[in-house]
């Protein structure tokens, strides 16, 4: 298990380091768009363009691992703590298939997207499309850990949080 989360570690620092250099492209692609339309009236296309991609490349991945998603919790908070645990197991297992088939299908995508160029960057449309692919295929991965400490009771997987809990705490649900 060990191994495994090490792994898990160092492919989520590579989309922590992704996040993070897209979310400055976004910022300075802003920037420049806001700064042109008020110096010169009127903003470059490619500054819209170059934001919207740098946004799709800002990583999911790292919000599921730190367990930063939105949820609904009504269910959980009434459930014992037994019920609590079988309801994140399977829980667990639909964000395994749901990003497994996010992944998949967008393989599929880039293969069609390959010839299709951006309007003003003239990219590729498959380099965008990838991040689909990746963000699917990294949350399984995420997911699978999370359901190996689940089952195993590793970490403290086995002590399942509600979302009062988690805020009371100051931290996330990890």
């Amino acid at each position: 298990m060990k191994v495994i989360k090490t792994i898990k570690d160092k492919i989520l620092f590579a989309y922590q380091l992704v996040a993070a250099i897209t979310l400055v492209v976004l910022i300075a692609a802003a920037a420049i768009q806001v700064v042109t339309r008020y110096v010169i009236a009127q903003p470059p296309g490619w500054t819209d363009e170059l934001a919207r991609f740098a946004f799709v490349w800002c990583s999911a991945v790292v919000a599921l691992d730190k367990g930063m998603h939105a949820g609904i919790t009504l269910l959980e908070e009434k459930l014992p703590e037994a019920g609590r645990r079988v309801l994140k197991i399977i829980c667990t297992i639909l964000v395994i298939a749901m990003a497994a088939l996010v992944g998949v299908k967008g393989v599929s995508l880039v293969s069609v997207t390959v010839t299709v160029l951006s309007p003003s960057l003239h990219l590729s449309m498959a380099v965008i499309n990838v991040s689909i692919c990746l963000c699917g295929f990294g949350m399984a991965l995420v997911g699978l850990v999370q359901l190996l400490e689940l089952l195993t009771g590793s970490k403290d997987a086995a002590k399942v949080e509600t979302m009062e809990e988690i805020i009371e705490e100051g931290g996330t649900a990890e």
